[in-house]
């Protein structure tokens, strides 16, 4: 938007408050809106592809029914909805197939089956009319009988979905994805095979964010997902899982590990990770139905202080009975047990890795500091905003924080500048940091009192805001400001220089007091043109002296000039001005005749540059 002296600028920041740090400045709170779009804003179809049953047959063929799950995911009525899928690549020789019946679908659906669909020549599920209100979505079940013959799979089996916009003459399609799930994004073929046991079941074990709790000590976050990819029901199901071992060199300080299971599986209270404590379920209380998957998680805390690495790899594993027989399977890096998507998940085992060589285990207090704003004044001076930014990088709580900016070495006599604070230093909402409410600059330098309740959380960041008028003798001349902060962690002083900008570690390696981040922040003034003269009058009488209104003075800058009579009308206006008035009116009424111009007269006018300044005055027409 346009305000004032220039345009203004802000990007949004999600929620409901665009000043969410309550700082008075929008602009440092910035991040992006998420939201999810079941319809999406164009037509979009959508489509999934499931195998649900696989029933052995007498003959030793097998009775494989398929689910199709499709949606119209768009803004449009779908119609002449198809789904195709050619199945002589899906089962190639030794193996051979049949379409048993035609393709199922609900009653009162708005979907019509081709009784004549067989997978070879006939490639498509569905008849004329089938259609997709917006927002609908519709299922259909096809069943195949396979003989594998001698190969017993894996195959691999995709439909693709179509249908018509009949307004936009526009058709949209979408490759399935293997299960249930219709959305669009992506596709996945969907296996089946043959030759796997009933009973199957699978790991994976995915790791979260590391958090610094205070110096070399972290809490890292597990999730294991358990995946039954057999036929049958799972009974006493357990997970091992060593921690020591995982975290051999760094020191396990969590007693006990806390753990969170889904339905179905019971948690050992007691479990450590550490010496014989290693199993994490009461496994005659935890089952696993056939098809099922099922989430723990927990958090660990590690003191790294002694490790002689900061990479540690992790791996559980996971038991199960079926009918007296056990079952295992090793993790898998990730929350999916089988990503090679064979229905196998015994072929894939990788240990889960954490790095903490990224993360800081020495503490740090950072600082950055830029020019928000700069307003020209009317009376030539200029009110400036500094907004600092201060950063706790470490791994522990900053107490006894103090930030000092001594404005009267940035502006003095020997460079022409002078200034004083428009207000006293302002804050983040919530902050922690006790600001000086009788800085100034001068004999008072200390922006943030240093005593023991201002403090700074870990990966907390304030702002502080610092507006301050100057004004110079009209050269111009760049200023360069720095701010200076001390800090405590524990017994340990930490220190830094601002440097300029936003970000105090620019270069992104957790340590902000690197000698290349204390660059100071630099302010240009332009300089003033002490000589603009406005007269006093003028005398638009044709006689070739003094007949225009001449501002002298003012050749590099844009003028504005708004000229007004005794009773408060602009008579004239010009937003360029470029000293050619010659005392004839081109707004509101005139008065008189209008070749002669305006009646001799005092009139009041305004004129404007382009530097901020403005003069409001009274001016003479003499003829």
């Amino acid at each position: 938007a346009k305000g004032g002296k220039g345009t203004v600028i802000d990007a949004s920041v999600a929620g409901g408050d665009p000043d969410k740090d309550g700082d008075g400045d929008p602009n440092n709170d910035v991040n992006a809106t998420t939201f999810s779009l079941e319809q999406q804003e164009k037509p979009a179809i959508g489509v999934a592809l499931a195998v649900v049953s696989a029933q052995k047959q007498s003959n030793g063929s097998f009775n494989v029914t398929y689910k199709v799950t499709v949606k119209n995911f768009g803004n449009q009525i779908l119609t002449g909805i198809q789904l195709t899928d050619n199945l002589a690549p899906v089962f190639p020789s030794p193996a051979s197939f049949t379409v048993t019946g035609a393709p199922a679908v609900r009653s009162g659906s708005h979907l019509v089956a081709n009784s004549a669909y067989n997978g070879v020549g006939i490639k498509s599920m569905l008849g004329a009319g089938s259609l997709l209100n917006v927002g609908e979505q519709d299922t259909v079940l096809v069943t195949v009988n396979v003989m594998p013959g001698t190969n017993q799979g894996p195959f691999y089996s995709s439909v693709l979905a179509e249908g018509t916009v009949a307004s936009l003459s526009m058709t949209v399609t979408d490759l399935s994805n293997n299960g249930l799930d219709p959305k669009p994004e992506g596709s996945l073929t969907t296996p089946v095979r043959f030759d796997l046991p009933t009973a199957l079941i699978g790991v994976a074990k995915s790791v979260g964010t590391p958090t610094s709790v205070s110096a070399n000590v972290f809490d890292i976050p597990y999730t294991i997902t358990l995946s039954n990819l057999g036929t049958t029901n799972l009974t006493n199901v357990q997970v091992t899982d060593d921690l020591s071992k995982a975290f051999a060199g760094a020191m396990i300080i969590s007693e006990k590990v806390a753990i969170t299971a889904e339905s179905g599986l019971v948690p050992d209270p007691n479990y450590t990770g550490q010496g014989l404590i290693t199993k994490m379920l009461s496994a005659t209380a935890s089952t696993l139905p056939a098809g099922a998957s099922r989430n723990l998680t927990f958090m660990v805390r590690v003191d790294v202080s002694k490790a002689a690495s900061l990479t540690f790899n992790n791996t559980a594993i996971a038991t199960a009975m079926m009918s007296g027989t056990m079952v295992a399977d090793t993790s898998t890096a990730g929350t999916n047990a089988d990503p090679d998507n064979d229905l196998d998940p015994r072929n894939n085992s990788a240990p889960t890795p954490v790095t903490l060589n990224n993360l800081p285990t020495t503490p740090n207090l950072g600082l950055a500091m830029s020019v928000k704003d700069t307003v020209r004044q009317s009376a030539g001076s200029y009110k400036v905003t500094y907004q600092l930014i201060v950063k706790n990088y470490g791994t522990a709580k900053l107490t006894h924080v103090a930030i000092s900016d001594t404005l009267a070495k940035v502006f003095s006599n020997a460079n022409g500048a002078t200034f004083s604070l428009v207000n006293a230093p302002t804050g983040s909402r919530n902050s922690q940091l006790k600001l000086n409410p009788a800085y100034n600059g001068d004999a008072a330098p200390q922006l943030v009192l240093g005593d023991s309740t201002s403090s700074l959380g870990v990966g907390v960041a304030d702002t502080i805001r610092l507006v301050v008028l100057i004004t110079t003798d009209g050269r111009g001349a760049t200023y360069l400001n720095s701010a200076y902060g001390t800090a405590k962690a524990g017994t340990a002083v930490v220190r830094d220089i601002s440097t300029n900008g936003l970000n105090p570690d620019r270069n992104a390696n957790g340590n902000p007091t690197d000698s290349n981040e204390s660059e100071a922040t630099p302010l240009t003034l332009p300089q003033v043109n002490v000589t603009v003269f406005i007269p006093q009058g003028f005398s638009p009488n044709g006689d070739g002296i003094n007949d225009r209104f001449v501002i002298r003075g003012a050749q590099s800058l844009k003028v504005g000039l708004e000229v007004f009579n005794r009773w408060g009308h602009v008579v004239y206006s010009s937003e360029n001005y470029q000293n050619d008035w010659d005392g004839t009116a081109n707004s509101g009424v005139r008065v008189g005749n209008n070749d002669q111009g305006l009646p001799a007269g005092t009139y009041f006018y305004i004129v404007k540059l382009s530097d901020g300044r403005e003069f409001v005055r009274y001016m003479t027409i003499n003829r």
